[in-house]
């Protein structure tokens, strides 16, 4: 039995790496990533290694897709407080995923500079508060998953 199904590159990736059986793509089609899926890529590895907060809410799911649990905080832990367009700190209760919120990010940057959308700021999605990529934060869930 076959099992056809179609995903974006990113999707792709991440099944291969937690499914046991080999995953067969069978027209040996190169997988190129879209440039946001390039960006999702790199904003989560470099939010992985920012600190992990807790949250003491039990945790809802993302109001941008309804279907991953929330696993973001904003937390400002970057040197920018008193710079103009700095980021300040957010008081939102985790309302986002982090890929639903790798997309606000992306999509709030100068289309044309990809190049500097990881040094750059956007406002929360919920409360307007600016924050950069140093201030995203994920939750570990009770599995110990993040």
């Amino acid at each position: 039995h076959s099992l056809l199904i179609r995903l974006t590159a990113a999707d792709y990736q991440q099944l291969e790496g937690r499914v046991v059986n080999p995953i067969v793509n069978a027209k040996q089609l190169m997988v190129e990533m879209s440039l946001s899926d390039r960006f999702f890529q790199v904003f989560t590895e470099n939010v992985e290694n920012n600190p992990r907060v807790e949250s003491e809410q039990e945790l809802e799911p993302c109001i941008g897709c309804m279907v991953k649990l929330a696993n973001i905080k904003l937390q400002r832990r970057c040197g920018t407080v008193n710079a103009e367009q700095g980021c300040v700190n957010c008081y939102c209760r985790p309302m986002w995923c982090i890929m639903c919120l790798s997309k606000w990010f992306a999509a709030r940057q100068k289309q044309d500079q990809p190049e500097t959308w990881l040094s750059s700021r956007c406002p929360c999605p919920t409360c307007r508060s600016n924050f950069c990529i140093l201030d995203v934060c994920l939750i570990p869930t009770v599995d110990g998953n993040t």
